[in-house]
């Protein structure tokens, strides 16, 4: 492979939020993105793609990554699927002169994700923790409940698995409540409920955790650091569909502190909750990044450009986090699933992307590049039409590299008819650089010196 003047960088499968961090990569990085889904929007977030094969699991897959990094000269893997294991393969992936990113070392993240572990082990000067205890069966349950009820009447428990993402498995305790049911509650259950899915398991059976709910203010706080040197860190007040993002001088101070303890490196998160005091208590921390770190991405962090400058030994920026902002996301449903179209005969691929405001369907019948390396869509509020396509070349409102921008022109250029003394004239407002890219590759490729613009009459 040539040598370039970018680093070349791998995201491989992960959550849906790396398409933000991603697109939100500049150079000098080349950014790859690896799925086994084509039509996954990580997948198509980056220029340069590797399709994963399905179901591959373990050394095998921790394998097949290193082969497909070394053949396309990918320098930094940034670890998704299977990044606990991916954490004991850093030697073999450095002989090969490749450096993997995992939030820390696999005993490291496997004390992280064992809830019960990690609460454990937690320095409680950093931050306080709710009243808890772990259970694997009936009887530990009925024995959890008893002393944690016991001095403090009226407080609500809740429960869930010792390991988990996201809200699966979370519980809240209490009676029937007819309210919450037809309201849509979905995390509230009944002692009788709990006892009755307890008793039906065999015992033991994989440890909760049980623990006083916690009703004040719950936050969230996005972070990057690198190798135990907190970066960077915000937080986020979650208030339904509605996050402000707040200064906290003591939640950035508990950020520090832990990851000198971890010695994390990485995007990751923890997450807290307000007590009756109104003191913040720590819940968990996940090594790895949030669902929700678009919206601390809206705070003026470039969470993945500052791990690779760290990680690069590049001088780093030190971002103004922009505090007293209220964020909200607007949901896309997007899908990009090919299909053929009916009748004899090969026929083009169409690909239907679904939005909130209605379903696109669209034919591609020749290009140069694939669709999804062209555009992508966005909802507009407008009855006539509700979407608009969004270049991915053009640097408008997706950051593009220069050199990608630089081969749109070319092949733009070099598709013109023969022209005599031409006039380029650049008129959209969404693609003002267009009009004098062309020209400027136009003139190249034809030798011709030609003023750059021309004064029209009126």
């Amino acid at each position: 492979m040539p040598s370039s003047p970018l680093t070349d960088v791998l995201f491989n499968k992960s959550l849906s939020v790396t398409a933000a961090i991603v697109q939100a990569m500049r150079p000098p990085y080349r950014v790859w993105t690896s799925h086994s889904d084509p039509a996954s929007g990580q997948y198509a977030a980056s220029q340069h793609q590797i399709l994963e094969p399905k179901g591959l699991q373990g050394d095998a897959y921790a394998e097949w990554l290193l082969q497909a990094c070394a053949e396309r000269g990918i320098r930094f893997l940034v670890a998704g699927k299977e990044r606990e294991r991916l954490a004991d393969w850093k030697a073999r992936f450095a002989e090969q002169g490749l450096t993997v990113i995992t939030a820390a070392s696999r005993e490291t993240q496997h004390h992280l994700e064992d809830k019960a572990a990690f609460l454990g082990g937690w320095n409680t000067d950093i931050l306080p923790l709710p009243r808890w205890t772990v259970f694997r069966t009936l009887a530990e349950f009925e024995s959890g409940v008893a002393e944690l009820q016991a001095g403090a009447p009226g407080t609500r428990l809740c429960l869930k698995p010792a390991r988990g993402i996201f809200a699966s498995g979370f519980r809240i305790l209490g009676g029937p409540d007819l309210r919450r049911f037809l309201a849509g509650d979905l995390y509230n259950m009944t002692y009788a409920a709990a006892r009755e899915l307890f008793g039906s398991a065999e015992q033991p059976f994989a440890p909760m955790l049980l623990m006083h709910t916690l009703e004040g203010a719950e936050r969230s706080v996005d972070c990057v650091a690198w190798e135990g040197k907190l970066l960077a860190a915000v937080v986020r007040r979650k208030d339904g569909g509605l996050q402000e993002i707040e200064d906290r001088p003591d939640l950035l101070a508990a950020a520090q502190r832990l990851t000198e303890t971890y010695q994390l490196s990485g995007i990751f998160n923890f997450q807290t909750k307000d007590d009756a005091a109104g003191r913040a208590n720590m819940l968990e921390i996940n090594a790895r990044p949030s669902g929700g770190l678009r919206f601390s991405m809206a705070a003026g962090v470039n969470f993945g450009q500052m791990l690779l400058d760290a990680a690069t030994g590049r001088p780093g920026e030190s971002p103004e986090i922009r505090t007293g902002l209220q964020v909200m996301e607007d949901k896309v449903v997007r899908t990009a699933t090919p299909t053929r179209a009916a009748g004899p005969g090969p026929t083009p691929p169409v690909t239907e992307v679904r939005l909130p405001s209605g379903t696109l369907t669209l034919t591609l019948e020749d290009s140069a590049w694939p669709l999804h390396e062209l555009l992508d869509y966005a909802v507009r509020r407008n009855p006539k039409r509700g979407f608009l396509f969004v270049s991915r070349v053009l640097g408008k409102h997706i950051p593009t590299a220069p050199h990608r921008a630089a081969e749109t022109h070319r092949r733009l250029a070099a598709a013109l008819p023969p022209l005599t003394r031409p006039h380029f004239i650049g008129l959209a407002e969404t693609a003002t650089a267009l009009g004098e890219g062309v020209f400027r590759e136009w003139q190249a490729a034809h030798g011709g010196h030609f003023p750059d613009d021309h004064a029209l009459p009126g």
